[in-house]
Order: structure tokens, then sequence, then C-alpha cells
């Protein structure tokens, strides 16, 4: 859409909001389209909402829904888009289209959108679809500012000549795009700061916050708005100076474990990317796997069975392509890194080496670490001095992992008892109520109870 608003032929861009959808699509016309368009699913859609399906409300009280689909079905996605179907396709050919569930788009000159918003709010409520005039957007250039005040002003649609947001991204001129991701970035710091003030209690958890969870947010963006890998500046600052230091218990990241620490864990990093660098891989890798649908969309093809399969081909020559990347940067940091740690990367990169990172926190199936024990994973895994460790043995050598491990009496003793605790506490469960072990006791770290 946004090589089509930038193309000369293109006055504006018109971005319709529907009211309230899901609930409101026509469930009998969509379900007699399932059986024509899509037989493969119409059974299962017949078989859900043939009949009223009753809906509980807070108190014991019930409601009919007799519209639409209903929230929590998987195959509600499926079914507004098979019931929607015949709607773009009766709207098809006045201006270029395209739809995302109930959000639909069109693009061409201000009189053929007209025709085309026209033919929405006409043929759409037989469908189910209400476009709502007062949330709907219209993108124009600024020399066409005055003529779409004209044919739309008999309408509710808003104007503007900057940009909106288009399905999580932004779409209009150059400071609206920046301004929009300034606003996203400035957020984002926010969220990893404050996140970092989780790590400091709860480092496991935050890690699969951010990991999972957060930096999908500024990946989508990446992937979706070129150009900005100077913008997310701020965002790699928040993500060096404070998450890191609070989950791995560090005072300083040097440069060459922050590379390191942005490779994926099956190489011995900890999938922290850094977003200045990958921004910009992020959107060319996106553009070339969309290629083939961008370009049908285009061209307002309907048949995309060829672009399918063209797509996941790119898709796999990408990954190969990432995956042969990372690889080489990892050689790079090994080059520069000293053989200790070299070491500790070789056996982090070993196969099965980083499951307990890639895991969900889990507490139910024992997944989760606490602070002392993730902080000291992360040191044994790339050679970190461990804190509140003896200076001395008793044996009166110098104490560290390597000695604890090697000599002959046993460095760790309180292992051998914590198994021996563990297996009695095990069999009186089978005999005996109430059996618990204690637990470590944690240094305190700002928790409050």
């Amino acid at each position: 859409m946004r090589a089509i608003f930038e193309d000369d032929a293109t006055d504006c861009v018109l971005l319709v909001d529907a009211s309230n959808a899901f609930n409101a699509l026509n469930r009998r016309v969509a379900l007699h389209n399932a059986r024509i368009l899509c037989p493969i699913i119409a059974t299962a859609l017949i078989n859900t909402y043939r009949v009223d399906i009753l809906m509980y409300v807070i108190g014991g009280e019930t409601i009919q829904s007799t519209e639409g689909t209903t929230q929590g079905d998987p195959l509600a996605m499926s079914m507004y888009a098979i019931g929607i179907s015949p709607l773009i396709t009766k709207v098809m050919g006045t201006c270029k289209q395209v739809w995302f569930a109930d959000d639909a788009t069109g693009a061409g000159s201000i009189k053929n959108v007209r025709k085309w918003w026209d033919a929405i709010t006409e043929h759409g409520p037989e469908f189910g679809y209400f476009a709502n005039a007062n949330k709907t957007w219209l993108i124009v250039k600024k020399n066409k500012q005055e003529q779409a005040r004209d044919i739309f002003g008999d309408t509710s649609v808003q104007i503007t000549t900057s940009g909106k947001r288009h399905l999580g991204a932004a779409l209009g001129s150059s400071f609206f795009v920046e301004e929009y991701v300034s606003r996203k970035v400035d957020k984002w710091v926010m969220q990893v700061k404050r996140l970092s003030e989780i790590a400091l209690t709860q480092p496991h958890v935050a890690y699969s916050a951010f990991t999972y969870g957060l930096a999908c947010q500024w990946s989508y963006i990446s992937r979706t708005v070129e150009n900005i890998s100077s913008m997310m500046q701020p965002l790699e600052e928040a993500i060096r100076d404070y998450f890191i230091s609070a989950i791995t218990g560090q005072q300083h990241c040097s440069q060459d474990v922050r590379d390191l620490l942005a490779l994926p864990c099956r190489l011995g990093g900890l999938n922290l990317t850094n977003p200045t660098h990958t921004s910009d891989v992020e959107f060319k890798s996106s553009c070339r796997i969309t290629a083939p649908l961008a370009a049908l969309i285009i061209q307002q093809e309907q048949c995309y069975n060829v672009a399918v399969e063209a797509v996941q081909k790119e898709k796999s020559a990408t990954k190969f392509e990432k995956r042969a990347s990372q690889k080489q940067a990892l050689v790079e940091i090994e080059a520069n890194c000293p053989a200790s740690m070299k070491r500790c990367v070789e056996l982090a990169s070993a196969k099965g080496a980083s499951n307990w990172l890639s895991v969900l926190p889990v507490e139910e199936h024992g997944f989760h670490l606490s602070k002392g024990d993730f902080r000291d994973a992360l040191c044994m895994r790339y050679g970190w001095m461990l804190p509140n460790l003896p200076s001395k043995c008793v044996c009166g050598s110098a104490f560290n992992v390597d000695h604890a491990m090697v000599r002959s009496k046993g460095g760790f003793s309180t292992l051998r008892h914590n198994e021996i605790r563990d297996i009695t506490a095990n069999l009186l469960t089978e005999v005996c109520h109430d059996v618990a072990i204690e637990p470590m006791l944690q240094p305190l770290t700002g928790e409050k109870f």
C-alpha cells in the first residue's frame, strides 16, 4: 500500500473502519457463502453457528448470539474472511484495495476512491459490514487536499495530509512516519526500563517477557517501516545500560559481550538482538519475502496460489542467509575474545546447552529459576566470576569454579547434602502429607511483601 500511495497516479488512500464488524457479520449469508467458497470447513462452521449460541454473563444470566462470530472460536477469523469475500469482490475495480479482516484500504484517484467508499456503504450492510465514517481516515497528497474536501465534503470521513497508522505500521509523509516511530521508541524505552526494575528481583521472568513479548513489537515495526535504524539508538542504549545489567548482574557490558548476547541462544548468545543492527535487515528481508504477494496486490489479482509457493521459497532462502550471517558474526566475535571466553561460547553452542533459556519459566513444571540461580547460570555460561564465592578454599588454594569442580574432597559439598535431602523428601511424600523442602533464601534486592 505504501508503494501504491507513492505512485504518481494515486491521489489518496482511504482507511476504512467498520463498527463492531465481527459481531455484526451476517451469519446466515456467511454460512451460505462457506458452502461455495470453502466447503472444506463449511461443515464445521455450520455445526457451530446454525443455531443461536448461548453466551454466559457474569451473574448467571445468558444471552443469545444470533449474528457474527463468537469470541474465542478458532475458526472466527476464517469465517469472517469467507463471509466478507463476496463484498470485497463486489466493490473491486473502482480503485486498488487491500483488506485485512475488517480493515479495508483503498487507493487511487479521489473520484474513484469516493466511488469505492459509496459501494462499501451501499453493499456492506448486506453482509453485516457497517463502515464507520467518523473513524475512517482519508490520507491525501498536499496538492489534492482541496479536491478531497469537495468530493468527500458530504461525508463524515476525516481528511489528513500527514498520515495515519495503518495495520500497526505508518502510512503517509516521511515526517509523520518519523514522528510515529519516535513515539513508539520512547514508549519501548520506558517499558524496557520498567522491565529492568522487575529483572532485579525476577531476572528469568523478565528475560522471557523480553524475548517472547516486548522484542516482537519493534521487530514488527522494523519489518514494515524503512530506514529507522538510527531512530532505534535510544532503545539499544536502554537495553544495554539497563536491561542487560539487570538480568546478568554485571555492571558493565563491553561491545564484544553485547554483540555476543545479540546472537541466538543456539550460537551461545541470549537472543537480545540489537535493534540498530537488525531493523534495516528485517525490512529488506520482509520486502523480499512478501514481494510476490505485494505484486499481486498492486496488480489487483485474486489468484495467489503461485505467490504462496514463491513466498515459501523466499522465506527458506532468507532464513538460510540469516543463519549464515549469524554464524559469520560468531566467528568474528570469537576472533576478538580471550581463549577462556571462546571456550565458554563453544560449550554454550553445544546442542541442548541453551534449552533452559528458550523454555518458558513455568514454576509448576520446575522451569523457573530464582534470581540467584539464573544469574549464576549466566556466569557459568560466559565464564564470569560468580558472586559471593570464598576467596580461599579450606585446602589453602584460591577458590573458583574450576577448583570446586576438580578438588578431590569436593568444592560444593552442599550439592551432596541437597541430593540426599531431596531423595528423602520425595520418599516421604509417598506416606506423609505436607512434605516441603525449605527454599534457599535469596538476598533482598527491592522485594516487597
